[in-house]
């Protein structure tokens, strides 16, 4: 009874600014994204350009001071010693991706993440001799040696990752080593390697490879993230090999406080015919136990009881709360208008290439997926006219705008699940805006009645258009 009170009172707290924000002008401080920083910062890693203090790629100089200018999308080489211009000095204790660690008079490194908890290493990407690179940084040596954290001016935050999982897709390596995983080493000559040109969601993977003699000692990459008790998780990783499907693997443990496990779900490739021609999916889902602070992901293979070597490769894994799952939510600043959406890749995807547009507001509300109730497909539209979505929970509907609106309105698909069912569920309103012709939705009551006492003659009241289970 605790969380849905708190549920509820969350629920009032974001959707209360709603109203408010729609009749307010609003102006969209356009900056690039953290994640745009990381991203910029990988391209020039996966595709190693030479360091050259005379040369020119993309624009910038191929130097350490022109990648960080690259980085930051500056519009022109800053030097180290005129960065200060466009950048300022920040707490060791503020440091987030995409960061700088300066020297004014030798060198610059992008910040991208701290690789423990007590923040004494982190990842830094660089252009240097030869070529561009990312290393693990011992961060009290750098502030010795002059290094200060700095922060560029029109940086803006990404939202929260909802992927759990650190360096998912392979991509961050310091020198032979995928940071944030643990790789199982043996005498045999156990082996995890960055693999290039096969991958499934980017342009990296990890090549796990056994050469043990023991069938029941697999090679295994492994990392261990926070979580909370109650909550569900969904683990997914894509693989690919020319093994028997049986020996690849994939483990999801819950541990407690000193590190023990209190349960634990696996899979293996054979259940989802893993094979060496296309990546494939292989998923897991488990609520972790009371007394769970931390889970252990683990991806594996095993030897061949035939041949010497066994071969898999891994990408793109993810360990996620999909119970209860938040839907996300963007104010559009050119129309007053809100987008919703469940799905994390979609959401960063938003932030990160539409964000003079939508201003990110964080989680509206969250939705029970494992609720027997949650069955009703929420179908969403885009409005070509004013380029704002709509919802409804009705198939009616959906076929009456698809079969008469079609010049206006660009069917989605289903959104996400919702419930038509009142019982231990909170209604979630909708009101149409007789200016823009776009769609208002809240699930808070007083909400709804403010503005309804209001706002008469902007918006028109519609009902209840569907509910969220508890």
């Amino acid at each position: 009874m605790t969380r849905r009170r708190t549920q509820a009172a969350r629920l009032r707290i974001l959707l209360l600014v709603t109203v408010a924000a729609i009749f307010v002008s609003a102006t969209a401080a356009y900056g690039i994204t953290r994640d745009q920083v990381l991203a910029r910062a990988q391209s020039w890693v996966d595709n190693p350009v030479p360091y050259s203090q005379g040369a020119y790629y993309d624009g910038y100089r191929t130097d350490c001071s022109g990648y960080a200018s690259m980085c930051l999308q500056t519009g022109f080489s800053y030097a180290t010693f005129t960065f200060h211009n466009v950048a300022y000095p920040i707490a060791a204790a503020d440091l987030k991706p995409g960061d700088l660690m300066l020297n004014t008079e030798l060198h610059v490194r992008v910040f991208y993440g701290w690789v423990d908890a007590a923040h004494t290493q982190y990842v830094a990407y660089e252009q240097t001799s030869p070529n561009t690179m990312s290393s693990v940084r011992t961060f009290a040596n750098d502030i010795a040696n002059g290094y200060e954290p700095y922060r560029y001016n029109k940086i803006v935050d990404s939202p929260e990752p909802w992927n759990l999982i650190k360096n998912p897709t392979f991509d961050v390596w310091s020198y032979s080593k995928a940071v944030w995983w643990t790789v199982s080493t043996d005498a045999a000559g156990t082996v995890g390697q960055r693999l290039r040109g096969l991958s499934h969601a980017s342009s990296s993977s990890l090549l796990l490879v056994n050469r043990g003699v023991d069938r029941n000692n697999p090679s295994k990459a492994a990392q261990t993230v926070a979580v909370s008790a109650g909550k569900t998780y969904a683990l997914s990783a894509w693989a690919c090999s020319a093994a028997v499907p049986g020996l690849v693997g994939m483990r999801l443990e819950f541990l407690d406080t000193s590190g023990a496990t209190l349960s634990s779900t696996s899979t293996a490739g054979d259940a989802w015919n893993i094979n060496a021609s296309a990546f494939t999916q292989m998923s897991r889902v488990m609520q972790a136990p009371a007394g769970a602070v931390n889970a252990r992901v683990t991806i594996q293979v095993s030897r061949s009881a035939t041949n010497a070597t066994s071969t898999a490769v891994f990408d793109d894994v993810s360990l996620s709360v999909v119970s209860p799952m938040p839907v996300y939510r963007f104010y559009n600043v050119n129309n007053s208008s809100h987008f919703y959406t469940a799905s994390g890749v979609e959401r960063d995807i938003v932030a990160a290439n539409y964000s003079a547009t939508y201003i990110y507001e964080g989680p509206a509300y969250d939705i029970n997926i494992l609720s027997p109730a949650d069955n009703t497909p929420l179908y969403r539209f885009y409005n070509k006219r004013n380029g704002s979505h709509f919802y409804t929970a009705s198939a009616q509907e959906r076929d009456l705008v698809i079969a008469t609106y079609g010049a206006t309105y660009t069917y989605e698909g289903a959104a996400y699940n919702v419930s038509m069912s009142a019982t231990n569920a909170t209604p979630v309103y909708r009101f149409f805006n007789m200016g823009n012709g776009s769609h208002f939705y809240t699930a808070s009551a007083e909400e709804r009645d403010s503005v309804i006492a209001t706002y008469p003659a902007l918006y028109a009241y519609e009902g209840i258009a569907y509910y969220l289970p508890r």
